[in-house]
C-alpha cells in the first residue's frame, strides 16, 4: 500500500489518485461495475469520518445482483467488493470534483 495512506486525512481510495493501483476512471469505471458478475460481492459504506482520518466505521451489506452504477451515484465513500476481492469500485465524497468512482480487477487492468 502506499506510503502514507495512514495519515491523517487520508483514504483508502487515495491508492487510486496516487497512481498505485492500476484502475479505471469515470464512465470507463461504472461501465465495468455493471457489468461485473456482483454473486458474492459486498458493499462497505464509510462513515464515522471526523476530518482527521480515525474514527473511521464500515457498515457491510450484500451487494445486490442487479446493483448499478447509477444506484450509487449519490453515495460517498462507498466501496462494492468482488467475491474473493477479484474487484473493486469506488464512489467517493469527491466523485463529482472528478475524483472517481474507480474499478480495479485483479490481474486484468
Amino acid at each position: 500500500m502506499a506510503e502514507g495512506v495512514d495519515a491523517p486525512g487520508c483514504f483508502l481510495w487515495h491508492v487510486f489518485t496516487w497512481g498505485e493501483a492500476k484502475h479505471l476512471e469515470h464512465e470507463a469505471a461504472s461501465a465495468a461495475f455493471d457489468r461485473a458478475d456482483k454473486a458474492g460481492a459486498f458493499i462497505a459504506r464509510e462513515s464515522g469520518f471526523n476530518g482527521g482520518g480515525k474514527n473511521i466505521v464500515y457498515s457491510f451489506l450484500r451487494c445486490p445482483s442487479d446493483l448499478k452504477s447509477l444506484d450509487l451515484a449519490d453515495e460517498a465513500e462507498v466501496f462494492v467488493v468482488g467475491k474473493n476481492f477479484g474487484w473493486t469500485y469506488v464512489v467517493t465524497h469527491e466523485t463529482a470534483c472528478g475524483l472517481g468512482p474507480y474499478f480495479a480487477e485483479k490481474g486484468k487492468i
